[in-house]
């Protein structure tokens, strides 16, 4: 089964103070949310799914890559409701997928931007 972690770095706007966020699949088990002495909470609903356009409208355009949306949930059972209040646009992220079990080096990191 895979795994997705993510780490993020949205903004606390209470305090200005950009936050690190590390982020699993809902799916992981104990296996997938440990890595590297770091706990990635098991709150990713759905992961990337990346695509490449060669055509707009019919016609060949310069290529598009979209790492395409994710989705996060913030519930109280997770303690991660005031996730909600921090700004994540344009926030700084970095994506890796991997085998659930496997250790964090033999993930592949397959984003590293802003959201």
């Amino acid at each position: 089964m895979k795994n997705i972690l993510i780490l993020a770095k949205p903004l606390d706007t209470s305090s200005d103070i950009t936050v690190e966020l590390r982020m699993s699949a809902a799916w992981s088990t104990d296996a997938g949310v440990v890595h590297n002495g770091q706990v990635w909470l098991p709150v990713v609903s759905s992961g990337p799914t990346r695509s490449i356009q060669y055509f707009k409208g019919g016609s060949i355009s310069p290529v598009e890559i979209s790492h395409g949306e994710i989705e996060i949930f913030f519930n109280q059972e997770m303690g991660n409701l005031h996730w909600s209040n921090y700004y994540w646009d344009n926030a700084e992220a970095e994506i890796w997928v991997g085998d659930m079990g496997a250790s964090f080096a033999q993930y592949t990191k397959i984003f590293t931007g802003r959201m």
